[in-house]
């Protein structure tokens, strides 16, 4: 957008889908269960990888729509932040940076919270295929071209969409 000045106007919103009841991940992994799912503003959360897209003011407009209107359940292993990413650069027609894949659980909070509720040893890989806030991040950074924004403030710029990742 430009302002009356001739100078671009910035107007950046990040939002994040996120579970409405926090944690039960282990019943969403083992049971299934779907939570309510909550899309939130995310510009005071951390993250630490970014690609950037210069999209039109219309791509813009439907980004932010198909967030504001999103009312999907959450599940981590079926309907997490990265398809909820996925679907807003699928409405906007643009390809997204990351791929489906087999979930490993990596990452110790959750392979320690797996280990209490079933009793898992060190490592745990479940059967599912599909996309993963863990391998978006390792998909990104794999990408690093001159494309690839990693601001320390945290902020993007007007007509962009980012998807961050905290992994």
């Amino acid at each position: 957008t430009t302002g009356s000045d001739g100078n671009s106007v910035k107007n950046v919103k990040y939002f994040g889908f996120h579970p409405g009841t926090p944690g039960q991940y282990p019943e969403q992994i083992v049971d299934g269960l779907m939570v309510p799912g909550v899309v939130k503003n995310d510009s005071e959360r951390d993250w630490n990888v970014a690609k950037t897209y210069v999209i039109t003011n219309e791509q813009a407009l439907q980004a932010v729509a198909f967030a504001e209107g999103y009312s999907e359940q959450y599940n981590v292993l079926s309907n997490n932040c990265v398809d909820f990413a996925v679907g807003v650069f699928s409405h906007v027609g643009l390809s997204a940076p990351t791929s489906k894949h087999y979930w490993t659980l990596a990452v110790p909070r959750w392979k320690q919270i797996m280990a209490d509720f079933l009793g898992y040893g060190d490592a745990l890989r479940i059967p599912k295929y599909g996309y993963s806030p863990a391998d978006a991040g390792a998909d990104m950074r794999a990408m690093l071209t001159q494309t690839i924004r990693v601001d320390s403030n945290g902020k993007a710029y007007v007509n962009t969409v980012v998807m961050k990742s905290s992994e």
